[in-house]
């Protein structure tokens, strides 16, 4: 009756093991699909970041669009003031530190 017993026993460890081993490979399978998942991820992460980046670019790029027209409009103004401007005649040499 003994040797039944262990029979089973045998038996039934060797079920267990079986079980685990195909967990096993199952988590071993499913882990390396994560790991693809996970760099197809970080690929996607990437695209969207130098989009973003490229966005905040655009904004910039726009602002500094904006003013220069500003500016452009400004000098427009200032030239169709038609100033004429005048400095003062050059009577003397400028100083400098040498002496000949």
């Amino acid at each position: 009756m003994e040797s039944v017993c262990i029979a089973a026993t045998c038996f039934s460890l060797g079920a267990s093991i079986a079980k685990a081993s195909m967990a096993l490979a199952h988590f071993v399978r499913d882990t390396r699909d994560a790991s693809e998942d996970i760099e197809t991820v970080s690929k996607e992460l990437h695209a969207l970041s130098m989009k973003k980046d490229m966005m905040a670019i655009r904004d910039q790029t726009d602002a500094i669009k904006v003013n220069t027209d500003i500016i452009l409009a400004r000098l427009d103004q200032i030239r169709s003031q038609d100033v004429p401007r005048t400095f003062p005649a050059r009577t003397k040499e400028p100083k400098s530190g040498w002496t000949t």
